[in-house]
């Protein structure tokens, strides 16, 4: 059954990147490619590994979010290649600072290079975030992960499956771990705590919004 939907998936890949080339030889052949901007992107990946199909899973691993990211400059006739995290709240911002509009100050998220004056910085955390079957402002389970550079911090909370039912984390190093393997929680206490304590920061920034906004 694995087998089966991973073949399933890649079909859906092929599938949408035909349609996605005949989309851009019709603008290129009509001129539109001239003046138009053309971003490709993806709302989540599928699991199809570790005994997990598909993508509805209360985990945060690199294959349901490391999704694509395209974007076409009008008239560009080569491709620039970036190699650098990225979150889909950059989006907004990019489009906003390309078409010259003002990028307003509460608006999350950095615009992307190339197009971006200043370089983003390397040290920029980027946030995972699942907190499906959560009712507003509970909490009550979820999972979010934080990159920064090489590492990956992953923190559950709540769920039955976790033993004694207690926060449950797990540290890659993505460089030389991508599949997502070995768990370097217990070995790399140091930098584990300091990924935790930015998780928290940023859950306890988003309640204190989320309570305003409630109001």
């Amino acid at each position: 059954r694995m087998d089966k939907s991973r073949r399933k998936y890649d079909e859906f890949i092929l599938y949408a990147d035909h349609e996605f080339g005949r989309l851009i030889d019709a603008l290129e052949q009509n001129g539109a490619l001239e003046n138009t901007w053309v971003f490709l992107t993806s709302d989540h990946g599928e699991m199809n590994e570790r005994s997990l199909l598909e993508h509805n899973h209360r985990v945060n691993y690199e294959s349901l979010y490391k999704i694509p990211l395209l974007i076409f400059k009008p008239g560009s006739k080569e491709r620039i290649d970036i190699h650098a995290p990225t979150t889909a709240i950059d989006i907004l911002p990019t489009v906003l600072y390309i078409a010259e509009q003002e990028i307003p100050d509460y608006l999350e998220g950095e615009v992307l290079a190339p197009f971006n004056p200043e370089p983003v910085d390397p040290d920029r955390p980027v946030y995972l975030v699942n907190f499906a079957s959560n009712s507003w402002l509970t909490f009550r389970s979820g999972n979010v992960a934080i990159r920064k550079r090489n590492y990956k911090l992953i923190y559950y909370w709540g769920y039955k499956e976790i033993p004694n039912k207690e926060p449950y984390f797990e540290l890659y190093d993505l460089d030389k771990d991508p599949e997502e393997i070995q768990n370097l929680y217990s070995e790399k206490l140091d930098i584990a705590v300091q990924l935790k304590n930015e998780i928290f920061e940023m859950l306890n920034t988003k309640r204190e919004a989320l309570k305003k906004i409630s109001k």
